[in-house]
């Protein structure tokens, strides 16, 4: 777990969330999450209970509403060093999460965090939200460890200690099921779409169009059994993990809007990431853990 920034000052930060959200931040001492209910929180970020872990999903992945009341009330920067892709492929543009190349609104997924952004924000919600008794004393915003993010998408338990062993080892297993190319409707890939705009020099699902270029608003796709949209396609999502299980680069799932293979799609790929890398594809999706602080 991240210690404590110093830009979290809870009652000053309250004050100014509150005056940001207006009548959006309502019920200050509410029901808190409990581990078998759906549970809505303070910005209106829903959350699901996933069987087989101690935490409540988030529906979406994490919107740009939801970043930028967070960043508007702590100013916390993360815009510095996103990789985005324009006409001389993936490189330092400028760029940031605020504009990553492409429209977004602020109902889209955040795109170009890295996974230090990501715990921050996770971090200020846990603060903020006990501040409000919305949240219990054991009960914590964070990264979906990658075993929980496997029960999530539906892989039964897989074998190997750590995510690099485990990665890729249910083979050609979508959430929506083994067809390929997915049938329509299923999320937001590398498809007609893109490569009939911005990106003709991309690899794609061919026969497949979901309309996007790039990202889409959150929840515009089929939502998974349990109710979560966007498992794969859209944007990677950061997990708690190191990849190997030790030390260095983190695990990120699920796939996006860009595609560099038909495998990344697939329900147990794992991509290796270092977690300071930002990059105008890469997201996060938030859980409560429901009993202590961190995984």
């Amino acid at each position: 777990m991240i210690g404590r920034p110093a830009f979290l000052r809870l009652p000053v930060i309250f004050i100014v969330l509150g005056a940001l959200l207006g009548s959006t931040w309502t019920g200050l001492v509410g029901a808190q999450p409990a581990a078998d209910q759906p549970w809505e929180n303070g910005l209106g970020m829903k959350f699901v209970p996933v069987a087989g872990t101690k935490a409540l999903f988030s529906i979406w992945e994490t919107r740009v509403r939801d970043f930028e009341a967070f960043v508007s009330a702590t100013g916390y920067d993360a815009t510095a060093g996103m990789l985005s892709k324009r006409d001389d492929g993936w490189r330092a543009h400028g760029d940031s999460w605020r504009s990553p190349a492409f429209p977004q609104t602020s109902l889209h997924p955040v795109c170009g965090v890295n996974w230090e952004d990501a715990r921050a924000f996770c971090t200020w919600m846990t603060e903020t939200e006990r501040a409000a008794g919305r949240l219990g004393p054991n009960q914590v915003y964070r990264l979906p460890t990658d075993e929980e993010w496997s029960a999530a998408i539906g892989l039964p338990r897989e074998q190997g200690a750590t995510p690099k062993e485990r990665n890729g080892k249910a083979g050609e297993v979508y959430w929506w099921g083994t067809a390929f190319p997915p049938p329509k409707g299923m999320g937001n890939f590398s498809d007609e779409a893109a490569k009939r705009g911005r990106h003709p020099d991309w690899n794609i699902v061919v026969g497949y169009d979901d309309g996007f270029e790039d990202s889409s608003p959150a929840g515009t796709f089929a939502a998974t059994k349990l109710g979560l949209y966007d498992l794969t396609g859209n944007a990677w999502e950061w997990c708690e993990d190191f990849f190997d299980g030790k030390a260095g680069s983190r695990v990120m799932r699920g796939g996006a809007y860009s595609r560099l293979g038909a495998h990344h799609l697939e329900a147990s790929f794992r991509l290796e990431v270092p977690a300071p890398r930002r990059r105008s594809d890469f997201g996060f999706r938030c859980v409560i853990g429901l009993e202590g602080r961190s995984p």
